[in-house]
């Protein structure tokens, strides 16, 4: 009775010395500003809207769509409906959390090192979670509102794999762990996709343990069946009911490059673990590859990338002998083995085999890095119980003090955006654009436009694909009147990506404000071709059509006569009359003479057209993308021959042929 009470209180002291620290590093947070997707999720226009239905349908806010977490809308809505969007409470959850998933931690160890029966093995549980509670690549997982609600699904996870280990043991086995474990487990996987690696890390645990053999395999896997129908459950869901397939494409569209490029992600990751210095929101993987992947980011060094490059090959080298290692010590030292595989395994749904439009996250190390972690403990353990205990506690001592500063000074990072976004440049001065956009941002926040200008313009200068940015520095030359610049920003913007709908559309408003209407028109046009349920653009293209067609003059020949805008061009030349906008995008030739035009293509149909002021008409409709109008009154035949037939502009020619005359 004493020894029991002896070894209870041991773990509760260690636990209070585990959760203090912890606590205390992570003290600071409360009063961070909301940052990033903060401002997205913890917002009224998306928390007010939300409600149970919306919830469980996955309802995101826009620029999130791909994902599916319903338990995690429905926690922001109960959050919301209790204390608003005040995020002192959001951060409270963030730490309780992740005090909850470092007790989960301390006993999930205690029942591993149990499960293997290791001697002297008192202080690895101890050490684990101390070293996971203050690890500082936790930071962007806690302080980070928006992904310590995703880390609800790590807790439900971490609570679940704890129970089902205590089936297992001969004081366990009562059915309601089985139940609340399966429970837990399917909350978790629709709370993060992270968690749906809880099956695998199971089964990968009954092979560590050496549970698995011929004879009870099909036993093991009745217990592990049913976290394998809430996977497949979860994604049917996902994929083919709620279609939240990807968040983006691969890297350059190729899986090849994708996949080379992951494996240096890996190496990172782990390198991340061992040496969490720097951090940083969106890290540079090697030259011109940013983690995070943005409109308009680059993929010439992706492109670049072969085989046999030596960064490549490094990394590959680097995996190669990490996974020789587990191998190695499977029959010896299985617990090493479980460590590298639990790492391994847990980074699996964050490797761009879906794309999520990130390559590397920090928080995406929250579950994984448990398995390095748990190396560390025993590699220290193992240093404790020999003759080197003095060293041991040494490099405990240098390791607690050094995670806690670094944890604690890194949670001021995210004090507010235009620190946390200098912090990252100050990381990757020459390579991260995305970090001198998201500054420019903070600058306009702060108020200061001209040091936001000179970010966004650093931005594109380090990526020339880059439309958003020049797109934002255009936006500033507008509201300081300065339109000849905010008009070459965004034909800038456009030449940078053809595809980015947006500065085709701000590129009319200016030539629309300058009356400029048929390059106006035009830029309109791309802009619905690029988003056709764009509605800004097309009321505005329709705005361009009505003054076109109210803005009309009247031409006059012996032959024909016609209204047509008063700023378009016209050109009689012998038997031809032709008619064109300002831009030359569209044109209508009146042929006069008793030969007929001879368009390039090929006949695609024929018929008869319904055309005022004339006896009989026929339209042929041509592949070259042209209309060719025979127009009899009387006795005398005119040819008509407008192109582009696809152009908007075609409302414009109605009003014309409308009153054409013969």
């Amino acid at each position: 009775m004493i020894i029991t009470k002896m070894k209870l209180n041991q773990t509760r002291l260690q636990l209070l010395i585990i959760l203090t620290l912890t606590f205390l590093s992570f003290s600071n947070i409360f009063f961070n500003q909301p940052i990033i997707d903060d401002k997205v999720f913890i917002n009224k226009d998306y928390l007010g809207s939300l409600n149970i239905t919306k919830a469980l349908q996955g309802a995101v806010p826009t620029g999130h769509e791909g994902v599916y977490r319903p338990v995690r809308s429905l926690l922001y809505l109960v959050y919301y409906q209790v204390w608003g969007t005040n995020t002192f409470f959001y951060h409270l959850h963030s730490i309780l959390l992740h005090l909850v998933c470092t007790t989960l931690v301390f006993f999930i160890i205690k029942e591993l090192v149990k499960r293997f029966s290791l001697k002297d093995s008192s202080w690895i549980p101890f050490l684990t979670a101390l070293f996971f509670g203050l690890h500082p690549i936790h930071t962007e997982s806690i302080t980070y509102i928006a992904a310590s609600m995703d880390m609800t699904g790590i807790a439900l996870m971490l609570g679940a794999y704890l129970l089902y280990l205590h089936k297992g043991s001969k004081n366990a086995g009562v059915s309601w762990k089985y139940n609340v474990s399966y429970l837990l487990g399917l909350l978790a996987f629709f709370t993060y996709e992270m968690t749906l690696m809880l099956p695998i890390l199971i089964l990968w645990s009954e092979v560590c343990f050496k549970e698995i053999t011929v004879k009870n395999w099909k036993k093991k896997l009745i217990l592990i069946w049913p976290f394998l129908a809430g996977t497949v459950f979860y994604i049917v869901i996902r994929f083919f009911l709620v279609h939240a397939t990807t968040r983006g494409p691969y890297l350059a569209d190729s899986v090849y490059l994708t996949m080379l490029t992951m494996s240096k992600v890996i190496v990172k990751y782990l390198t991340l673990t061992i040496y969490p210095f720097p951090q940083a929101n969106n890290h540079v993987i090697s030259s011109g590859i940013e983690a995070f992947v943005y409109r308009g980011y680059r993929t010439e060094a992706i492109k670049a990338q072969s085989l046999l490059n030596l960064d490549i090959l490094v990394a590959l080298l680097i995996l190669i002998a990490i996974v020789f290692l587990m191998v190695k010590f499977f029959k010896k030292w299985p617990l090493v083995t479980f460590g590298i595989g639990w790492f391994l395994l847990s980074l699996l749904p964050v490797l761009e085999i879906v794309p999520q439009g990130s390559m590397l996250n920090e928080r995406s190390l929250y579950l994984a890095s448990l398995g390095s972690i748990f190396l560390a403990g025993l590699l220290i353990n193992l240093i404790f119980k020999s003759k080197y205990r003095s060293l041991g506690l040494a490099v405990c001592t240098i390791i607690v003090v050094s995670f806690s500063y670094l944890t604690f000074t890194r949670n001021m990072d995210w004090r507010n955006e235009l620190i946390f976004w200098s912090h990252d440049i100050a990381i990757y001065p020459d390579d991260n654009a995305y970090a001198y956009f998201q500054r420019g941002n903070a600058y306009l926040g702060f108020n200061q436009p001209e040091l936001g200008m000179k970010d966004y313009q650093q931005a594109f200068l380090i990526n020339l694909h880059f439309a958003v940015a020049i797109a934002s520095a255009a936006k500033l030359y507008q509201q300081q009147n300065q339109t000849e610049e905010a008009l070459k920003s965004y034909q800038k913007s456009v030449q940078a990506d053809p595809f980015f709908w947006e500065g085709w559309f701000n590129l009319g408003n200016i030539y629309f404000s300058e009356n400029k209407l048929d390059q106006a028109g035009d830029v309109y046009f791309k802009s619905t071709k690029i988003n056709p349920s764009f509605q800004p653009a097309l009321g505005n293209l329709q705005m361009v059509i009505d003054k076109l067609n109210q803005d009309q003059v009247s031409f006059t020949s012996p032959k024909i006569s016609f209204k047509y805008p008063q700023d378009w061009i016209i050109d009689k030349q012998d038997q031809n009359i032709s008619l064109s906008n300002q831009t030359g995008s569209f044109k209508i030739i009146f042929n006069l003479s008793d030969k007929n035009l001879q368009p390039e293509g090929r006949v695609i149909k024929q018929g008869l057209a319904q055309i005022p002021n004339v006896d009989s008409a026929k339209v042929v409709v041509w592949s070259s993308n042209l209309l060719q109008f025979f127009l009899t009154k009387g006795k005398t035949t005119i040819e008509v021959i407008v192109s582009p037939a696809d152009s908007v502009l075609m409302k414009v020619f109605d009003r014309t042929i409308s009153s054409l005359k013969i």
